[in-house]
């Protein structure tokens, strides 16, 4: 496991997240076609600028 990164300041990505440390681990699901629609869905209503 990777040691955590604290970042300069929460936010520095010009985005809302306070989390003092860097993101650095992935994790990936596997969907159906019903659900990714669903999570774009979600995504657009929340203003999400991508899914990820």
């Amino acid at each position: 496991m990777k040691e955590p990164i604290k970042k300069k300041k929460p936010g520095q990505a010009g985005s809302d997240d306070t989390s003092e440390f860097l993101r650095q681990d992935r994790i990936e699901i596997r969907v159906n076609h019903h659900e990714k629609k669903r999570i774009k869905q979600l995504a657009m209503e929340k203003e999400f600028e991508t899914v990820a």
